[in-house]
């Protein structure tokens, strides 16, 4: 599904977020990302975060088989998300 850029705000505002910090922390910031850009909220507790943790773990092992400029554009993605969610950025 594509992002709704009204709430694009919103998500970089939920990556500062105790939620958001540890979601980076955790490895799925990307994926809690996407989740506030499209939903324009917070995952609730549980199963919406249970599945955003699953996509993270599935992502990362697909990524080995990207071609390297791929998971480089990832990387940076996420090491951004870290510093946002660190305010660094």
């Amino acid at each position: 599904m594509p992002l709704k850029s009204h709430f694009m705000g919103r998500a970089y505002g939920a990556l500062r977020s105790p939620l958001g910090r540890q979601a980076c922390a955790e490895g799925w910031g990307v994926s809690f990302f996407e989740f506030v850009a499209q939903e324009g909220r917070k995952p609730n507790e549980g199963a919406e975060q249970d599945q955003l943790r699953a996509y993270a773990d599935a992502l990362a092992v697909a990524k080995a088989e990207w071609p390297a400029v791929c998971r480089n554009a990832h990387d940076r993605r996420i090491a951004r998300f870290e510093r946002i969610a660190n305010g660094l950025e």
